[in-house]
């Protein structure tokens, strides 16, 4: 059986770079067939300005509103799991983190200060997983393989050159482990994601 997820979704709730609103987000999708969403808000400086931190039970609704709302718009049948973007402060570096719950971003505080051999170890100790997102986009750093589980090999918003890029250098690195994240193009200029 196939299944068909977003997994690299911003709501325009919470992510700057977010231009449709939760609900529309889930309307989209439903009707363009896919089984659900991950959604994958942004968790950076840019989210969480410097008042906002000063709150951390207010700055963790704020990102979690988005995927509530979506949560709650979402029909009988279509599934919307949490995951996370999360950047570092003094990097454009981003991560894909997958299984990532309301009480993790709750309880664990300012994720921005936590740097990656901490964040995987993080992941590890909660079974989440961590994947490189755009890895070749201008102004990122490939990050060590050992502190990832994998790269975003097709990103809709980063161009054909730098992707083919992405898929070379994970392919380079699978026998050490590291998997790939796939997305062929489709509806909303993403589409198909596969682990």
């Amino acid at each position: 059986m196939e299944y068909k997820y977003e997994l690299h979704c911003h709501t325009g709730a919470v992510s700057r770079c977010g231009r449709v609103e939760p609900e529309k987000i889930v309307e989209m999708y439903v009707e363009a067939g896919y089984n659900g969403i991950v959604v994958t808000d942004h968790y950076s400086p840019m989210t969480f300005p410097i008042h906002r931190l000063a709150c951390p039970q207010k700055a963790a609704d704020f990102y979690l509103s988005g995927y509530r709302r979506m949560k709650a718009a979402a029909p009988e049948g279509f599934t919307v799991l949490l995951g996370m973007e999360l950047r570092h402060y003094w990097t454009a570096n981003d991560y894909l983190i997958y299984g990532v719950t309301e009480d993790f971003v709750k309880d664990t505080g300012n994720l921005m200060n936590v740097w990656e051999p901490r964040i995987k170890a993080l992941c590890e100790q909660n079974g989440f997983l961590i994947y490189q997102a755009h890895p070749f986009r201008v102004g990122i750093r490939r990050t060590d393989p050992k502190n990832i589980d994998g790269v975003e090999v097709y990103n809709g918003k980063t161009d054909d050159r730098r992707n083919a890029q992405a898929l070379a250098w994970a392919k380079e690195r699978q026998a050490d482990g590291l998997r790939l994240r796939f997305s062929h193009p489709g509806a909303f200029g993403k589409g198909r994601n596969y682990y």
